[in-house]
């Protein structure tokens, strides 16, 4: 079978370290491991401008620092670029309906080649709108409104949408995209050696070999729903649990006030190096998820894959992967008692979860991907 040369749109890109990143990291290496040609279009500014030195299969458009999220980037679609004829594509895939996404569409429409859309993120939540504006209920609605017409247009221009979870399936479809395509994901291949034992685990990062521990490792942002885990935190406190929440972001000192405030005793390590995560989650009796807008988070995956199980908000994508009680348990997400509670049943009977059971594999999912891909390409070439 022939090999393809793939085009990739991001609107964020390494350095950055978030979810879509990482999909889009093992997305490459995976396909490039079967022989395709990858390039990675995208936008950012120095560092990610570092990376063409090294990388001929990267471009990457100029734009400014994101003031919400510095290490986001943003700035406007590319109408044309000679670049990405040059390249002549057989196939384009777009991980976002932003900028990036944008220019997907006119490059597709321009060289005449199916374009993939992959949605990751729930955007017209009411959680990410906030995070960004604080507004009243009348105005999210208008903004909502606005902002689901654009993604409308802009999915609507795809040949096909992917969607990682059957709740961003519904949703999409609720919107008026009705090209969508269920495709789960699942843990890279890099997770299996991810051995290393609780107690050595607890040791390399400084905690206590008979602690209870919860962990939550990820952006720490508005969205993510972090303060009913802090305020879970105070009374996990006196049942003597240890809550670790590590990662960066925009609310991380909110978080942080708020710890001290109520006395909870969160640990706050920051930004954990990738050589460490294995030991944050080998550590962890439990990693609690409590954002309400995951789609398919690469970080419960990572957890599922060391063998712990997961605490996660109860209306959200997160139970298709982790099917409770196989792989965790959920809590109603507006209350911190119901998380302690959870939180305390699950210690008394962690041998009773097996979330490496259900875990599927990336490679599973690229393989059906790139099923799609072949499809697309030869129903264009019948049309044409």
């Amino acid at each position: 079978m022939k090999k393809l040369r793939i085009a990739i749109y991001s609107d964020d890109y390494k350095p950055c370290v978030d979810g879509t990143v990482e999909y889009i990291v093992n997305l490459r290496k995976e396909l490039e491991r079967r022989g395709h040609e990858v390039f990675i279009v995208t936008t950012g500014r120095k560092a990610t401008e570092n990376l063409k030195k090294h990388d001929k299969h990267l471009i990457v458009y100029k734009g400014v620092k994101f003031i919400m999220y510095p290490d986001y980037t943003v700035s406007l679609p590319k109408f044309y670029d000679k670049k990405i004829d040059n390249i002549a594509p057989d196939i384009i895939h777009s991980q976002t309906p932003l900028s990036l996404g944008l220019s997907a569409v006119y490059a597709a429409k321009r060289l005449s080649i199916p374009l993939v859309s992959t949605f990751h993120t729930f955007l017209a939540d009411e959680d990410v709108i906030k995070s960004f504006v604080p507004i009243n209920k009348l105005l999210y609605r208008v903004i909502k409104f606005s902002l689901e017409r654009y993604l409308e247009y802009v999915y609507s221009k795809s040949t096909i949408n992917i969607a990682l979870s059957k709740r961003a399936q519904t949703y999409l479809n609720g919107i008026g995209v009705k090209n969508c395509k269920l495709i789960r994901t699942g843990a890279a291949e890099k997770l299996k050696s991810w051995r290393q034992t609780k107690q050595i685990s607890r040791k390399h990062i400084g905690i206590g070999k008979n602690e209870k521990v919860i962990l939550y490792l990820g952006r720490v942002s508005n969205e993510k729903n972090l303060d009913v885990l802090v305020k879970a935190a105070r009374l996990l406190k006196k049942k003597g649990f240890t809550i670790i929440i590590a990662g960066k972001g925009p609310a991380l000192n909110k978080y942080k006030s708020l710890s001290n405030k109520l006395n909870t005793g969160v640990i706050f390590p920051g930004f954990v190096d990738e050589k460490l995560k294995k030991y944050y989650f080998r550590a962890a009796d439990i990693f609690c998820n409590p954002s309400k807008f995951e789609n398919a988070s690469i970080v419960n995956f990572e957890a599922m894959a060391a063998g712990v199980p997961l605490l996660i908000a109860k209306d959200s994508s997160q139970s298709e992967y982790v099917m409770p009680p196989i792989g965790g348990e959920t809590f109603n997400q507006e209350s911190e008692a119901d998380l302690a509670s959870k939180a305390e049943m699950m210690l008394s009977r962690l041998d009773k979860y097996k979330p490496t059971k259900i875990l599927g594999t990336f490679k599973e999912h690229v393989d059906k991907v790139e099923e799609l891909y072949y499809g697309l390409i030869d129903g264009a070439r019948k049309k044409s």
